[in-house]
């Protein structure tokens, strides 16, 4: 006599949520601007100086941006 072996149920495989990209930060462009402009206005002087401040607190805003958005990701399991 031959006894029938039920196969158990499959659950199929959920696949994981898709990662949610990071925003922008408005607090670490705010933030990274300051910095920037800070920092570029150590450089040169007159007109010299104004675009030095204003390319640093472009860069600065973009740096601090990327950083805040960095700081979002979560960590892979």
């Amino acid at each position: 006599m031959s006894a029938a072996v039920s196969q158990p149920a499959t659950v199929p495989a959920q696949a994981p949520a898709p990662a949610q990209a990071p925003q922008n930060s408005a607090l670490g462009i705010g933030i990274g601007a300051v910095v920037g402009g800070l920092i570029g206005n150590q450089v040169g002087g007159g007109n010299g100086r104004k675009v030095a401040t204003i390319v640093g607190a472009i860069g600065g805003g973009y740096v601090g941006n990327e950083i805040a958005k960095h700081n979002q990701q979560q960590p892979q399991q």
